[in-house]
């Protein structure tokens, strides 16, 4: 929580994400929009 600024849980479930590498690859094969994960709304 104190690297990307959270205060509260919900805060850090809003946080966005960059997911790469193998997983980014493990579940783009499985169908997840890993992009949606780096467009979350800022808190």
């Amino acid at each position: 929580m104190f690297l990307v600024g959270a205060e509260t849980i919900e805060d850090l479930r809003n946080a966005p994400l960059i997911i790469k590498g193998e997983t980014k690859e493990w579940l783009d094969n499985r169908g997840f929009n890993t992009k949606s994960y780096s467009r979350r709304k800022n808190f």
